[in-house]
């Protein structure tokens, strides 16, 4: 479900306007007391299959990311997974925008309003109002109560 003004609500929301913020700190999550070795098979997996388990530990928030965007990019010392995901968070359509490492499972990301596909669901929304108040209209003159 989305709200109302979701752009508006995208720059006053306080947990939005801190994950807005370049590089927030995340930790890849999937087995979490698990030997590295097979931690970082099971993140290359997740890639591959499209969905990775991400928790933001200054904000305690886990997220199950389903990805659009995968790319693996050697920087320096490290290959690192830069990747998007889309998703409704506190009823604002938003993508996550980021990258972990393959070694450390350790990275940095942020939101971004995602203005194309709030407008979709805005209108999608409208026309299931305009549906309900239809038929609410239909019912009330049929059974003649005033609207």
């Amino acid at each position: 479900m989305v709200v109302e003004n979701q752009e508006e609500r995208f720059l006053s929301d306080e947990k939005l306007r801190l994950l807005s913020r370049a590089d927030t700190p995340v930790v890849y999550r999937a087995i979490p007391f698990g030997p590295t070795e097979e931690r970082q098979r099971r993140f290359l997996l997740d890639c591959q299959q499209l969905l990775i388990l991400v928790t933001v530990p200054s904000l305690g928030l886990n997220f199950d990311f389903h990805l659009t965007s995968v790319e693996h990019r050697e920087e320096s010392s490290e290959v690192k997974t830069y990747f998007e995901s889309p998703l409704i968070f506190n009823g604002v359509c938003v993508k996550w925008v980021g990258h972990i490492g393959q070694s450390t499972l350790r990275g940095a990301g942020h939101f971004v309003f995602d203005s194309e596909r709030a407008r979709a669901l805005e209108e999608l929304r409208r026309e299931e109002a305009l549906r309900y108040q239809t038929r609410i209209d239909s019912i009330c003159s049929r059974f003649r109560v005033p609207g």
